[in-house]
């Protein structure tokens, strides 16, 4: 008797550990099928957003009021405003939000003349564009005629459509050669005659360069040879300076000049075909 107490014992706690299995089961799928409805709630909610943001989105980029109505450009001078709003794809009516200001501004500058671009955009139809131009100084003879700026960086091929007056600097055929003696030399002697009420740029025709002469300005109209040397450009500049203003501003009749003696300006006229030298 005592044996079948313990049998069914056994057998009652087996229906009680079996039932608080079947309890465990049912509230883990229960759990399982709130996060797998959590989930998918959060999809719909995620993707609807998306859904209506990209239509809201879309009605944005079509909307009249921001379209673009005015384009300011500055600092363009060489390049005209149409060219540049070309390279970016800018132009009135163009939704602004449509508008890449990095990449218009770096489309802008693989224009020859265009060192730097800036676009902005204003809220809700304003466009600014600011241009950073090279400024051309020289005209370089190398394997063909090239244009070179006021960083001594030849940036482009000279053409006829070119709108420029520049001394050509020859002596040099080779492109690495010209802009390191551009930043050795050039651009200390333009930079002197820049600076000069005498001296002007602009009456300049050529600047020759050698190697163991160093430079010399061969100015427009007959005006004379100047040798500046290969150092002391300021000084020599200063010096000129007195030589022009001491024959009333002018170098009307003198055939070279001489800087770089110790004695002091170095001067050749040339009268009647003849040569005649001195010492100022």
């Amino acid at each position: 008797m005592a044996k079948e107490k313990k049998i069914k014992s056994k057998r009652v706690s087996n229906r009680k550990s079996n039932v608080r299995r079947d309890r465990g089961d049912k509230k883990r799928s229960g759990i399982s099928i709130k996060r797998i409805a959590h989930a998918m709630l959060i999809v719909f909610v995620v993707y609807g957003t998306v859904l209506l943001g990209g239509r809201l989105y879309s009605e944005l980029l079509d909307a009249p009021s921001l379209s673009v109505s005015e384009i300011v450009v500055s600092g363009s001078d060489s390049v005209s405003g149409g060219e540049l709003l070309r390279l970016g794809d800018i132009y009135a009516g163009k939704s602004i939000l449509k508008i890449d200001t990095k990449e218009a501004s770096v489309a802008m500058t693989s224009h020859p003349y265009v060192e730097e671009a800036k676009v902005k955009r204003q809220l809700p139809n304003k466009v600014y564009i600011d241009v950073k131009e090279r400024k051309p100084v020289l005209l370089v003879n190398t394997d063909r005629l090239m244009i070179m700026d006021t960083k001594g960086v030849v940036f482009k091929a000279y053409t006829f459509n070119d709108a420029v007056s520049l001394p050509i600097l020859t002596g040099i055929r080779d492109q690495e050669m010209v802009e390191q003696v551009y930043k050795e030399k050039l651009y200390f002697l333009l930079e002197a005659m820049s600076a000069s009420s005498t001296v002007k740029l602009d009456e300049i025709s050529e600047i020759n360069y050698n190697p163991f002469y160093g430079l010399t300005v061969v100015m427009s109209e007959g005006n004379g040879r100047i040798s500046f040397g290969m150092n002391d450009y300021a000084k020599k500049v200063s010096k000129l300076e007195m030589f022009i203003s001491a024959r009333g501003g002018n170098l009307n009749g003198v055939k070279t000049v001489d800087l770089n003696s110790k004695r002091g300006v170095v001067v050749k006229f040339a009268s009647y075909g003849k040569e005649k030298g001195g010492v100022t």
